[in-house]
């Protein structure tokens, strides 16, 4: 079993792939479901290259918004 220290949210793995390699980043989008609107949650989306994919699924509006800002600024 792994050991609960070394579990990573999925966010974080976001932010690591980002900060990383944003000048390698092909495409980020945001999409939400209706549940999600309704309660005001995205999936981000980010495409590093050809094969190479993160999602994650329930981050709140502000905070998807504030990632895919951060990403357009370059």
């Amino acid at each position: 079993m792994m050991n609960e220290a070394k579990r990573l949210h999925p966010i974080a793995i976001v932010i690591y792939i980002t900060k990383r390699l944003k000048h390698r980043i092909q495409s980020l989008t945001i999409s939400q479901s209706r549940m999600q609107q309704r309660l005001g949650l995205c999936t981000v989306h980010a495409t590093v290259m050809p094969g190479i994919r993160a999602k994650v699924v329930d981050v709140d509006e502000s905070t998807a918004k504030t990632i895919y800002e951060w990403f357009l600024g370059n």
